[in-house]
């Protein structure tokens, strides 16, 4: 055989096993395409990813391992525009100096600490189409102070909250919450709390797309917003009949210091905290991530907000327990550990826990 067909011959073997891959993985997540071009076209979606997973799994200094998902035939831009928030950064440096909390020296945490031990955590949520994790760290940080206090986990409404939520900013009266297009878990804290807590997850069920058809409006109630104009909504504020539990009295911020984030977990309970997610988190399936491409530390970086339920060591990594709302297909059914004490991701910037209000 000469070389240029010996070269042809491989060629072949290596598109037939590829598109065998693919069309594996479509079967594994149930993927169907309307015709043949998309086929093709979200094929080479898919390895063009598959390229970008190589590179984070040759990083020598990063020990989690990432993987294909079914996340996996999306672009960059979609994935941003379905699971990101897209919003400014928020202003807290004046909150901080009256908001913020900081350890004293005495205090002393255990070196592991998981919060699902104690059964405080609520299970896996999935945002779905839409960049509302903002809401469900907000909710998911109340829902566990309240099983806590109460020793009762109580799924609680984030749907009331993206179809509620103002978000105001006081000096400019404006509202800073934008529904799917993003918002912070500080200024939901303030609607709640003004609220009365919130309604029960069965009462006000989450139902965007692909739960159901809640294309939320963004809330306007001042006539100022800085949320950019949606193309279509249909859904706004539900506050007819609904009870409400877990009222909060206030909201702190945790001092940007991951020893003072241990001790804040350890002492209130879970984080609500913000990161960068970009390029690294939407393939991550297990292990401790170390992100390259997570080389700044800035509140322009952040895109996407989770809860954090705990911490530990293994050898001489230290990590954080996230927990995501991504569904239980991302990560380790949900979770995912990121490395602790290097300020990775911008993890420590906007880091809040709740005060739940008590008789």
């Amino acid at each position: 055989m000469n070389f240029a067909l010996l070269i042809t011959f491989l060629l072949l073997i290596s598109s037939i096993f590829c598109k065998d891959h693919f069309s594996l993985w479509t079967e594994e997540h149930n993927k169907q395409y309307k015709s043949d071009q998309e086929y093709e076209y979200r094929r080479q979606v898919f390895y063009q990813n598959f390229q970008k997973i190589k590179e984070l799994n040759d990083n020598p200094n990063d020990h989690a391992v990432y993987s294909v998902n079914h996340f996996s035939d999306l672009t960059q831009e979609e994935f941003h525009s379905t699971k990101r928030m897209h919003h400014p950064k928020p202003n807290v440096d004046e909150l901080r100096i009256e908001k913020e909390w900081k350890s004293s020296q005495e205090m002393s945490a255990p070196e592991n600490f998981d919060w699902r031990d104690k059964n405080v955590v609520t299970p896996i949520k999935d945002q779905g189409d839409c960049g509302s994790c903002w809401a469900f760290s907000a909710v998911q940080t109340i829902e566990s102070n309240f099983a806590i206090h109460y020793n009762k986990l109580l799924p609680l409404s984030t749907e009331e909250v993206i179809e509620c939520s103002c978000g105001l900013d006081t000096k400019k009266n404006e509202c800073n919450s934008c529904g799917c297009l993003g918002g912070w878990p500080y200024l939901a804290y303030e609607d709640i709390k003004n609220w009365g807590g919130l309604a029960a997850e069965l009462a006000y069920p989450y139902s965007v797309p692909p739960f159901g058809d809640s294309y939320p409006c963004v809330v306007n109630t001042t006539g100022k917003t800085i949320c950019a104009p949606t193309t279509y909504c249909n859904r706004t504020c539900d506050k007819k009949k609904k009870t409400h539990y877990a009222p909060i009295s206030d909201w702190t911020f945790v001092a940007k210091n991951e020893d003072d984030m241990v001790n804040a977990l350890y002492q209130y309970g879970p984080l609500s905290a913000c990161l960068q997610s970009s390029g690294w988190m939407e393939w991550y399936h297990s292990g401790i991530a170390n992100p390259l491409m997570c080389w700044g530390h800035s509140l322009d970086d952040i895109d996407h907000c989770i809860l954090i339920v705990g911490y530990g060591v293994e050898g001489s990594k230290k990590y954080w327990i996230l927990k995501n709302s991504w569904g239980t297909k991302w990560g380790q059914n949900g979770y995912g550990k990121l490395i602790r004490g290097k300020n990775k991701c911008s993890i420590d910037l906007l880091v809040t826990y709740t005060t739940l209000k008590t008789d």
